[in-house]
């Protein structure tokens, strides 16, 4: 067994468990790469050959996406996609396309939605582009359907300056939009334009229900163009109105780094869950032409952690040139999209996946697609590509695909405990340059598995909690630890070894109901810049965990 290393100073030598490469997935044998976790095991690209869809040529299908529970009543989600130059009723007024994701019908279309609907009636205009990006913010009203979040960036209210839609919705029987509110220029002070080039939800204050993230990447400040701008809207359920929680910029909302002209922070937006236990959910935000020292518009993933009153807390930046594994190229535009894919490997801490749709794996733009896997602290522990070279795609993309336009989590879709997902390529090529949505079926690690969590907070002189998940409920669990890799029999389990070195005993705890088992320690400061080993064994099953070698 390799261990997982979080140790920045080692990635570049060492695999992680399951062949997750820490630099690139190049690292892993070819013959092993179409089992790892983030590999596609299989997968079909959805089309107006086999939809119903209607799509015109350029009209960049699939440029945003999102995943909503089944809203006709057939038992399967739905999977949204619009084609924001799409007719729309008008000129580029932008549609939105609901798809059963049900593989006995032939994932059909059940409902177009634009400018037609009533309720959307006299809101959007020629060259608006409504559907620039798609956010499920979760069933904010109570009514048992959830609130879909909708960008049209180009809405002119001023220059190009956007709006956000949220629409309240219900089921396709049912009209599908109740309500819609939307924020623009009449109620926000937008300086620069495209506001609402990405929307996103994440829930940042603690109260359950997710706040509206819209990214606005042409925000101009402190003299500087196209830096790019995070708007956080909350919603109250006292008055049935979204307010204005916070702004985050370059020196603004506690945001610690410095943008430069024509960042684009805010390309996407994206919440990725609570990395740190402490209740808030953190933010990834993307600056997709971000300069780095060699070479211009590689783009960076920023992981923001937050404070419950909409501002950042800490913050962690990634590029290629900060991060091993993660690698761009001159004008890549990496970070163009995000999705939070879910625990993919096992260790209770959700994947991010970021889009690299300039990406030249060929003749050019053919795209990808990057799946990386985080730490409780907002670094990268590995990073694995999907593309015409790596990660085993069902078909390949063509010259100007852009694969990777945009990313979304589709859930759980052929019952293997892993999540799948959808990837767009806008521009696609075939069928007239109409773009193209892959279904993608992920491998992965599924939850039940015992597995060791990562130490939190994960710093030495505090108290820090050890904890797994996945082992027999009542069972007894043993934690060890050693200052190496190696071998060290256990005495409760006959010829059961652990992966460590003159292992010692840190505790025995009983799991519970759920199978979880955590105890705490204080780990002194001496220990401050120090490598620990750690493992688990479920005593009742002699099972052991993963391993983990952590850098306090």
């Amino acid at each position: 067994m390799k261990f997982f290393v979080l140790n920045p100073w080692l990635r570049r030598a060492t695999c992680g468990f399951l062949g997750i490469s820490l630099v690139l997935a190049l690292s892993v044998p070819a013959n092993a790469q179409c089992s790892v976790p983030g590999s596609v095991k299989s997968g079909l690209k959805l089309d107006s050959t086999n939809t119903g869809l209607n799509l015109i040529p350029d009209g960049h299908y699939g440029r945003g996406l999102t995943y909503l529970p089944d809203l006709d009543g057939d038992g399967f989600g739905e999977l949204v996609a619009t084609s924001r130059m799409a007719p729309g009723g008008g000129t580029e007024r932008g549609e939105v396309y609901f798809l059963s994701l049900n593989p006995g019908a032939g994932y059909p279309l059940i409902y177009t939605l634009n400018s037609n609907h009533p309720m959307l009636s006299g809101l959007i205009s020629n060259m608006d582009r409504f559907g620039s990006r798609l956010a499920n913010l979760g069933d904010l009203d109570g009514n048992g359907y959830p609130e879909l979040a909708v960008g049209a960036e180009l809405t002119s209210c001023g220059s190009n300056s956007g709006r956000a839609y949220v629409l309240f919705l219900n089921s396709i029987n049912g009209g599908l939009v109740t309500s819609v509110h939307t924020f623009d220029c009449n109620t926000v002070p937008i300086v620069g334009g495209r506001f609402a080039s990405d929307v996103g939800g994440a829930d940042v204050d603690g109260d359950g229900e997710k706040e509206l993230l819209v990214g606005q990447y042409f925000h101009q400040a402190n003299g500087k163009n196209q830096i790019g701008k995070v708007w956080i809207f909350d919603w109250d359920d006292g008055t049935n109105a979204f307010s204005l929680l916070s702004e985050i910029t370059e020196g603004v909302g506690g945001f610690p780094f410095i943008l430069e002209d024509g960042d684009k922070f805010g390309t996407s937006v994206e919440g990725i869950g609570d990395l740190d236990g402490d209740g808030l959910e953190e933010i990834a935000v993307t600056a997709n032409t971000t300069d780095v020292p060699f070479g211009p518009d590689h783009g960076a993933v920023y992981i923001l952690f937050m404070n419950g009153d909409g501002t950042v807390r800490s913050a962690r930046k990634h590029t290629s040139a900060t991060t091993p594994g993660i690698t761009s190229f001159d004008a890549e535009a990496l970070g163009s999209s995000l999705a939070n894919l879910g625990d993919l490997d096992g260790d209770g801490l959700p994947e991010l996946g970021v889009g690299v749709p300039q990406r030249n794996t060929d003749a050019g733009n053919e795209g990808a697609a990057l799946i990386l896997f985080l730490d409780a602290k907002g670094g990268v522990r590995g990073v694995r590509e999907l593309s015409n070279l790596h990660g085993c795609l069902p078909s390949v993309n063509a010259f100007r695909d852009e694969f990777g336009t945009e990313i979304q989590a589709l859930g759980d879709q052929d019952g293997d405990g892993i999540t799948d997902i959808a990837v767009s390529a806008a521009i696609g090529t075939a069928n007239g340059s109409t773009g193209h949505v892959f279904l993608l079926h992920l491998n992965g690690v599924p939850a039940a598995e015992f597995r060791m969590k990562e130490p939190t907070p994960g710093v030495a002189g505090v108290q820090n909690t050890f904890s797994v998940r996945g082992a027999g409920p009542g069972n007894n669990v043993a934690f060890y630890y050693g200052f190496a890799q190696g071998s060290t029999g256990t005495p409760y389990c006959s010829g059961l070894t652990v992966d460590l070195q003159a292992a010692s005993q840190a505790a025995v705890v009983p799991a519970d109901a759920s199978g979880e088992a955590s105890f705490s320690a204080f780990i002194p400061p001496l220990f401050a810049g120090q490598n620990l080993f750690l493992q688990a064994v479920d005593l009742g099953a002699c099972n052991k965990s993963q391993g983990i070698h952590w850098l306090f």
